[in-house]
């Protein structure tokens, strides 16, 4: 299944007043738990990535 979440930040609060998107976090919209998902999965990637990235030396050679 794939992760992908097709949502953006400018695309949910756009054009909305402080107080409707203080309203949308209080009310747990569902646009806004998508938004927060999708940052935990981009998180979770760049950090895999990192860790793939980074050279393994052996014990004793750092």
């Amino acid at each position: 299944m794939s992760r992908s979440i097709h949502k953006t930040v400018r695309g949910v609060f756009r054009g909305k007043s402080k107080t409707t998107v203080d309203e949308m976090f209080a009310e747990n919209d569902s646009d806004v738990e998508d938004l927060m998902k999708k940052r935990t999965y981009k998180r979770e990637e760049i950090l895999r990535r990192k860790e793939c990235r980074q050279p393994q030396f052996p014990e004793g050679t750092e």
